[in-house]
């Protein structure tokens, strides 16, 4: 083995015995019992006030020298997103800690408070007898996603208690989705910007990928 060979092996090395700060700490605190699973990265986004959509960016950036794949983060690169925005004094702990708040909020904005609801509440009356409610608070000229056309951005065009009109972005294709589906195919309002992010760097990643490979 010649020693520019030997120097590789050894950087190599060194980088793999690296020990993640980020994933180290969210992992202290699933065993502690302070969580049960790693916080969003819409979290992490929203602790430093940036959009969701750079954080999964560089989530969706590959390893070196790992074939890639797009429902792996790369937790190295977050990693490195996070210590650029650390502020003096300022630990992945703390970090960490934040997120979960974060994530607290966005699951009550979500309305997943676990409330037995009504019948008045859950249902509304069309004429075929009752249809459940929305799920999520949604307005005329709001852009949703769903979760079966991952490549298309719809605007919501017309809605009534029971329906809604979807008008796919770009083209004059309309989608009418009563309640029972929209409340099954919808993203939720809240993770449109994450969800949306994801989809696009997940994209991107295929083409590059694909490019190198020809």
């Amino acid at each position: 083995m010649s020693k520019k060979e030997m120097e590789i092996n050894e950087g190599a090395a060194m980088e793999a015995a690296k020990v993640n700060q980020l994933t180290a700490a969210i992992d202290a605190a699933i065993e502690a019992g302070t969580i049960t699973e790693h916080p969003s990265l819409k979290a992490i986004a929203a602790v430093f006030d940036v959009s969701p959509t750079r954080i999964y960016s560089v989530a969706k950036q590959p390893k070196e020298g790992e074939v890639y794949d797009a429902r792996v983060y790369n937790w190295d690169a977050i990693e490195r997103f996070v210590v650029k925005r650390l502020d003096e004094g300022q630990t992945m702990e703390d970090v960490v800690a934040a997120a979960i708040e974060k994530d607290v909020e966005f699951k009550t904005a979500d309305r997943r408070t676990g409330r037995r609801l009504s019948d008045e509440e859950k249902y509304v009356k069309c004429s075929n007898g009752l249809m459940p409610k929305r799920k999520y608070s949604i307005e005329i000229g709001q852009k949703v996603l769903t979760k079966k056309d991952k490549g298309i951005v719809y605007e919501v065009v017309y809605m009534t208690d029971t329906h809604i009109v979807l008008q796919a972005e770009g083209t004059t294709e309309l989608k009418v989705f009563a309640n029972w589906t929209a409340n099954s195919q919808l993203i939720p309002p809240s993770r449109f910007e994450e969800t949306l992010a994801a989809r696009r760097a997940e994209a991107e990643a295929t083409v590059s990928n694909e490019e190198a490979a020809q």
